[in-house]
């Protein structure tokens, strides 16, 4: 941890970290620096205050499978007691998702999904509002918390809301995941190859990298009349930004 270069993550190999029989991949980008910490106690102190931060200062919930990973190295942790809470709390959200699931619907997106084009195709003379975010994106999940303040006017004028995933294909369980812990109803597509690229043409002008989360609303003859829409956190404005460029 005194290489600067290991502490920013840039040299961390992929691993492969194994618990209870079962293999779980540590992929470079998802990988956390203070995991090869030799020493347990600063270990442990490290890894169980980033589970818990990101439910205080992010007001976010990490996912079931890393507090698992936790109380598997660290059976005995203080950080228990407060994590094992939140394992209630995200079971209970979970159960709530599952009872509204038939509002959550999933598109064939690497198969049948590859522009913009091919989403409009979807939803034929209908406005649409959409999302780009990911699962590993923390400002993305705190707008999820502001949804109820557009999502009433978006369904009483039929304006489809659609969710695209910048994820990554193996992170499906991720996507899935944090899709129904903050019960997104809409229509989810998970971004292809093909599709990213004319995300990246077409919002991004070219440029190789991105930013999200990122909103768009599309008019009811499929043309994109705002690439850079206001977040639902920003509600009522957002409401007339919506009556101004689809009505």
């Amino acid at each position: 941890m005194t290489d600067k270069q290991k502490v920013l993550g840039s040299e961390l190999k992929d691993s492969i970290l194994i618990i209870s029989e079962n293999k779980k991949l540590l992929i470079h980008a998802d990988a956390t620096p203070f995991l090869y910490i030799k020493n347990n106690r600063l270990k442990e102190h490290l890894w169980g205050s980033m589970l818990y931060g990101m439910n205080v200062s992010a007001n976010t919930y990490p996912d079931i499978q890393s507090i698992e990973s936790f109380k598997f190295f660290f059976p005995e942790s203080p950080w228990l007691t407060y994590l094992n809470r939140l394992v209630a709390i995200i079971k209970e959200k979970q159960i709530k998702s599952r009872n509204n699931f038939e509002e959550i619907k999933y598109l064939d997106s690497t198969q049948s999904i590859n522009s913009f084009a091919d989403i409009i195709g979807q939803f034929k003379n209908r406005p649409l509002f959409i999302d780009i975010w990911a699962s590993w994106c923390i400002p993305c999940r705190q707008e999820f918390l502001n949804n109820n303040k557009v999502d009433s006017f978006l369904s009483e004028q039929n304006i489809v809301r659609v969710y695209i995933s910048m994820d990554l294909p193996m992170a499906m369980n991720s996507w899935k995941n944090e899709i129904n812990m903050y019960d997104l109803k809409g229509y989810h597509i998970l971004a292809g190859p093909k599709l990213q690229k004319d995300i990246m043409n077409k919002i991004y002008d070219g440029n190789d990298k991105y930013t999200i989360p990122r909103y768009m609303i599309i008019n009811k003859n499929g043309i994109i009349v705002e690439k850079d829409a206001l977040r639902p956190s920003d509600g009522k404005r957002l409401i007339k930004q919506l009556k101004e460029k689809l009505f």
